[in-house]
């Protein structure tokens, strides 16, 4: 193949565009992927885990005590109740 000097360059700037599409492909493609694994973050993980430390939270409560024993029922049952609707 015997190209002259602008044959080349010609060639050379394809080339360049063509890897260059390729790189801005695959970051926007990434990037999409990034996107959906913080919002399942957001959605699911960051709310199941407060539920999760309202929870423990409210193991220390002590049973004996009828007050506290039915907060803590009620904050469990409320927590509970909040990872099942999300999960």
């Amino acid at each position: 193949m015997n190209l002259k000097v602008r044959g080349k360059l010609i060639l050379g700037f394809f080339v360049v565009a063509l890897v260059l599409a390729a790189a801005v492909g695959s970051t926007i493609w990434k990037v999409n992927d990034i996107a959906g694994i913080s919002d399942r973050i957001v959605d699911l993980r960051t709310p199941t885990s407060a539920a999760s430390q309202r929870m423990l939270n409210n193991i220390g409560a002590d049973p004996d005590n009828m007050i506290l024993g039915l907060s803590w029922d009620l904050c469990a049952r409320a927590a509970l109740a909040t990872i099942n609707k999300i999960a």
